[in-house]
């Protein structure tokens, strides 16, 4: 287990860099990301590392590929693997924060977990790289060389990391990556993730009128943006709820066939249900033995944000126009280009009376997938059974990074190592967001012991 004074400053450093809302979505105070990337460059450097330097692509806003990024490296031993280590300090806006049991930028620990914005996702990430790193580099003869990149932008899209990843490829030059923004089986069991599902998005607005006008003056002859919008989503899935968009439909029904996952990993339909906290009412929209294989292999569409009008100033009104994000999960064998173009003719085809409509979509990543027999993924899953005492399992993720499929393709065929702290009560994206801190420290441990088991390739 880590010494008491390691769990207290990992503790300490984490509540500060949650404390900075440094959110890369358009509309907030982007020198929050400036605040998050300074100080995560100084963690690093109390940390021990020897180099450290904040970077960006300086023609390119925040938010849009301009956001700062950390670099760090330790050791330069040509005779020994270098590792890299990607987290992000980029966290998703609070949502609501009426729902908020503790405020989302002050860390509240409560009952062994951590509450706040980026707690789980991803700046745990940032702490146990750094901690892991400080355990293995002040040893003796330390085994690998380290180099680490921060992202800024990851929650929208890291539009800027394969520029940053490029200019900078000599100085992050490894054998391979360790991503530490996923999540473990349960509380106390520890996974590696094997897949990831790709993601693209768009805003779709619907224009029917020059302005809003009286709808009682002016209901009835006139068509309704909002209604139109409605119809035209609802256009998206079947009765079932199951996706209906010619192209995309297909992968939906017909998964890749695959071996990659531990047995026994898909969850009972209660327990899945409670965790979501799905309303007693409401139904699954797959069958219980195809939960793991519907979050993992399959797309999945969802309507992330409606506008049209306000609700707190809402009047008897006929909307000139109303919008809509929606986002698409890839299955490996998507093409994110090809599938926003299937997404953008399905919208206007069914598009009602006439109207306008303007599709706005946003950069993609496809979906990704790893040998599971590689022996530097052996040898991860070994640090994480000593590290936890537990038995890891293989599973898949229906999130999205779009740096791992990036990592193979810049720095070669390099295995790419999918770990993090999250649990099915981190409740990450949403309100009362929380880590298990438990699980960060034997995180920290398990990936010291990675580190370690390269002594033996030297």
């Amino acid at each position: 287990m880590l010494s008491q004074d390691i769990q207290e400053r990992v503790l300490q450093d984490l509540k500060e860099l949650c404390a900075i809302p440094s959110i890369a979505f358009a509309g907030y105070d982007f020198s929050h990301l400036e605040r998050s990337a300074q100080r995560t460059a100084q963690l690093f450097e109390e940390w021990g590392f020897p180099q450290v330097k904040v970077v960006r692509n300086p023609d390119l806003p925040p938010g849009q590929g301009g956001a700062p990024a950390v670099l760090a490296a330790w050791g330069n031993d040509a005779s020994k693997a270098t590792i890299l280590l990607y987290a992000h300090h980029d966290v998703q806006p609070e949502m609501r924060k009426d729902l908020w049991r503790t405020p989302p930028f002050e860390a509240t620990l409560k009952d062994g977990r951590l509450y706040a914005r980026g707690a789980a996702d991803d700046k745990a990430g940032i702490l146990i790289h750094a901690a892991a790193a400080n355990m293995t580099m002040c040893q003796d003869s330390p085994p690998v060389n380290l180099r680490v990149i921060i992202d800024g932008e990851e929650e929208v899209g890291s539009p800027g990391l394969e520029r940053l990843l490029y200019t900078h490829r000599d100085f992050l030059q490894c054998q391979a990556v360790i991503v530490a923004d996923l999540s473990n089986f349960a509380p106390g069991t520890p996974a590696l993730s094997a897949s990831l599902r790709g993601m693209v998005a768009a805003g779709v607005t619907v224009r029917a009128l020059r302005q809003p006008l009286h709808s009682g003056l002016w209901g009835g002859p006139l068509p309704d943006a909002a209604l139109a919008l409605s119809k035209i989503l609802a256009s998206l899935c079947d009765d079932q709820g199951q996706i209906a968009v010619p192209g995309i439909r297909e992968f939906a029904q017909n998964p890749a066939a695959t071996n990659l996952y531990s047995p026994e990993v898909n969850p009972s339909a209660v327990a899945f249900k409670n965790q979501a906290g799905l309303h007693a009412t409401a139904q699954l929209l797959v069958a219980p033995a195809e939960i793991s294989t519907s979050l993992w292999q399959r797309p999945a569409l969802t309507v992330t944000t409606i506008e049209a009008g306000q609700r707190l100033t809402a009047g008897n009104v006929l909307l000139d126009s109303a919008w809509a994000r929606i986002s698409l999960r890839l299955a490996v064998g998507m093409d994110w280009q090809k599938a926003l173009q299937q997404l953008e003719d399905h919208l206007r085809k069914n598009c009602p009376w006439g109207l306008e409509l303007e599709f706005c979509p946003e950069i993609g990543a496809n979906a990704w997938q790893t040998s599971t027999q590689n022996p530097i993924f052996q040898q991860m899953l070994t640090a994480l059974n000593q590290g936890y005492g537990q038995n890891a399992k293989i599973i898949g993720s229906g999130a999205s990074i779009p740096g791992a499929p990036l990592f193979a393709e810049i720095f070669g065929e390099i295995p790419v190592l999918l770990t993090g702290v999250e649990d099915d009560f981190s409740h990450a994206h949403g309100e009362n967001e929380s880590v298990n801190m438990a699980d960060v420290y034997k995180a920290i441990k398990s990936e010291h012991l990675f580190f370690n088991s390269f002594k033996d390739k030297i």
